[in-house]
C-alpha cells in the first residue's frame, strides 16, 4: 500500500502520467475464460464471499484500424470474476451486439458513435438528420431474474448466456420491457426490503420533438414487472443519464444542456463534429430536480430550480424522518461540462474547472421548495454507489473513484478508491465526514469500486469493496479486494490478470455464482477476436 502524497509533493499531473493513464484505453482483443491459478492470487480470497463481480464497458478502440472519436463510443466488453470457495473464475467476452458484427465483419466502421463526425468511414456521404447512434452495449450490466443483461442507454438489453457471457440477443424480458420508448436505460437502482425482498428499478429517457418521455419501470425478483410510470417533461436535452430514489419518490436531474444550433449547422452538418458535440452547458438555465412519486407511496408531484450543475451519476436519495425535507447526495460539475471528442493534454483536462467532480449534497425543503447545496469534501470523484441494503435510504458510507490530491485546487485522473463516510448530522446539508482512501500507486488506474455485503453483515459498511485496477508498469490488471471498514489497510486479496483490462465503465454484484461447477475439470479458452467471424466463439 502507498500513502496518497499530498498536492503539495505532486501538484499536477505531467505529460508522463498523462501518457500511463491512455494506455487504460487500449483495445482488448482476446477473449478468456479460465479458473485464475492459485500463484495469481496474493493474499486470501474469503471463503464467505461467494458470487458473481460484473463489469461493463468498452474493450475495442479501432475498427478496421481507425481509431473510434472517443472512447466512450467503443464496443462493449463484460468481465464477470465468479468466487466460490475462495477460488476466482474469470471470463471476459464482446458483446455481440448488430452493429459489432456487422462491422467485424466488414472490417470497417459502419455506423455512427455519438462523438462521430460525418461519415463514420472517414469519407463519402452521410445523412445528417440521421440522429440515431450505434448501440454498443458498454455501460451497464445487471444479473436479475437469472439474466445477465448488458445495457446502453440508447437500446435494449442485451441478455448473455451463463457462464461463458456468449451474446444471446435483445431481450424484452419475456415481456417485461415490451414498452420501452424505445431504450431500456443503462442506469437502475435495486432496493431491499427489511424481509430481503429485492425490487429492480430501471428507466428509459427518450426524446419527443422538443420535449422528454420518461418512462420508469420495477421489477420483483423473478424479473417481473410490478409498476410503469411515465412523465413527459419540456426540455428534450436533460440529459437523463442516472436517476435516485426515494421510499416515496423517483429523482432525475435535468441538467441544464442546449443544443447549439450554430454548430449544428456550421460544424455537425457538414462532418466536422459529432451530435454529441454540440450540447452546451447553459449556465442560463437552472437545474431542475423532478420528483416523480411511486406508485402507491403517497408522494406529491414537484419540481424544484438549484443553481445550474452538471451531473452524470448520484450516489443516493432519502427523505428526512419528518418527511420535510430531501437529500440527494450526487458528483456534481459545478462549473458545467465540455463535450469533447479531443483526446487533449492533462494541462487542458486538468487546468479548468468543468468536467470536475465533487460530491455534492443537496438538501430540498418539501413545502418552501428552497434548494441548498453543499460540498462535502475536496477531492474531485465519480462513479458513486452506496450499499444496496441503503439504497432510497439514509446512507453513511458512499464509495467513489477519485484523484490522488484531494485539494480543492488541483485534480487529476482516477487514482485513489475513496470511501466517504458520515459521522454526525445524517440528514444535514453539512454532516460531519471523513474519507477513507486506498491508493495503489503512481502508475495506477482505478475502477469503480463495488461494495459487497458480508453474509449476515453487521453494519451498513461490513463487507468489502472490489475494483479493478490497471498498472501502466507492468501493462497488466489486478482485481483488489478490500476489507470495506479499513480501505487504507490495502487489500487483503489481489487476483492478478497476466494481461490489461481497459478502463471499464459500470459494474455490479450478484449472489449467484456465474461460472462452472469447481469441482469438475475446466479447460482454459482463448479467443482472438481478430480476422474471425464475430459470432464463432472459441
Amino acid at each position: 500500500m502507498v500513502a496518497p502524497p499530498t498536492h503539495i509533493e505532486t501538484d499536477r499531473v505531467d505529460e508522463r502520467e498523462w501518457a500511463e493513464f491512455l494506455k487504460s484505453f487500449t483495445s482488448l482483443h482476446q477473449e478468456r475464460s479460465y479458473w485464475v491459478p492459485d500463484a495469481q492470487v496474493e493474499g486470501t480470497i474469503p471463503k464467505e464471499l461467494e458470487g458473481t463481480l460484473l463489469k461493463n464497458g468498452p474493450g475495442q478502440f479501432e475498427i478496421g484500424g481507425q481509431r473510434v472519436a472517443h472512447p466512450f463510443d467503443g464496443d462493449g466488453m463484460v468481465a464477470a470474476f465468479a468466487f466460490k470457495e475462495g477460488r476466482c473464475f474469470f471470463s471476459n467476452r464482446f458483446v455481440r451486439t448488430k452493429a459489432y458484427t456487422e462491422e467485424q465483419r466488414a472490417g470497417r466502421m459502419l455506423y455512427r458513435g455519438a462523438f462521430s463526425a460525418g461519415n463514420p468511414g472517414g469519407k463519402g456521404f452521410f445523412n445528417p438528420f440521421k440522429l440515431d447512434v450505434k448501440g454498443i452495449a458498454n455501460t451497464g450490466v445487471v444479473r436479475w431474474g437469472g439474466r445477465t443483461l448488458a445495457l446502453y442507454e440508447r437500446d435494449m438489453p442485451y441478455e448473455l448466456e451463463s457462464p461463458d457471457l456468449k451474446t444471446l440477443g435483445t431481450t424484452d424480458a419475456d415481456g417485461a420491457l415490451k414498452d420501452t420508448d424505445p431504450y431500456f436505460g443503462a442506469h437502475y437502482r435495486i432496493t431491499t426490503d427489511a424481509d430481503g425482498k429485492r425490487t429492480l428499478i430501471g428507466f428509459s429517457s427518450s426524446e419527443v420533438g422538443s420535449q422528454n418521455r420518461l418512462t420508469v419501470w420495477e421489477f420483483d425478483e423473478d424479473f417481473n414487472r410490478l409498476t410503469r410510470t411515465q412523465e413527459v417533461f419540456k426540455g428534450a436535452f436533460g440529459f437523463y443519464h442516472d436517476f435516485a430514489m426515494t421510499e416515496k419518490y423517483y429523482v432525475f436531474l435535468q441538467n441544464p444542456i442546449r443544443l447549439n444550433l450554430y454548430k449544428f449547422v456550421t460544424q455537425y452538418m457538414l462532418g466536422k463534429a459529432g451530435v454529441a458535440e454540440c450540447l452546451e452547458f447553459d449556465t442560463s438555465q437552472k437545474s431542475l430536480i423532478h420528483l416523480i412519486p411511486r406508485p402507491g407511496k403517497g408522494g406529491t408531484r414537484g419540481t424544484y430550480e438549484t443553481t445550474p450543475f452538471f451531473a452524470f451519476h448520484h450516489c443516493n436519495a432519502f427523505e428526512s424522518a419528518d418527511g420535510k425535507t430531501l437529500i440527494l447526495d450526487t458528483v456534481a460539475e459545478l462549473k458545467g461540462v465540455i463535450f469533447s471528442a479531443k483526446v487533449e493534454g492533462p494541462d487542458t483536462v486538468y487546468g479548468r474547472e468543468e468536467n470536475r467532480g465533487s460530491l455534492t449534497r443537496l438538501s430540498i425543503n418539501l413545502a418552501s421548495g428552497k434548494v441548498d447545496q453543499r460540498v462535502l469534501i475536496d477531492r474531485s470523484v465519480e462513479f458513486p454507489s452506496v450499499a444496496s441494503t441503503v439504497v432510497a435510504k439514509p446512507h453513511r458510507h458512499i464509495y467513489m473513484v477519485g484523484d490522488r490530491f484531494n485539494s480543492p485546487d488541483t485534480w487529476g485522473p482516477v487514482q485513489v478508491i475513496c470511501k466517504v463516510s458520515v459521522s454526525e448530522g445524517i440528514e444535514s446539508l453539512s454532516p460531519k465526514v471523513s474519507q477513507d482512501v486506498y491508493y495503489p500507486g503512481r502508475s495506477c488506474w482505478v475502477h469503480e469500486p463495488v461494495f459487497v455485503p458480508r453474509p449476515n453483515a453487521k453494519a451498513e459498511d461490513d463487507g468489502w469493496v472490489l475494483a479493478m485496477v490497471n498498472d501502466s508498469t507492468t501493462g497488466q490488471a489486478f482485481m483488489a479486494i478490500l476489507e470495506a471498514q479499513d480501505l487504507a489497510a490495502g487489500p487483503i486479496a489481489k487476483i492478478h490478470l497476466k494481461h490489461h483490462y481497459p478502463q471499464a465503465l459500470h459494474g455490479s454484484w450478484s449472489p449467484d455464482f456465474i461460472g462452472p461447477d469447481p469441482k469438475q475439470p475446466y479447460e482454459p479458452r482463448l479467443h482472438d477476436t481478430r480476422g474471425v467471424d464475430p459470432l464463432v466463439y472459441a
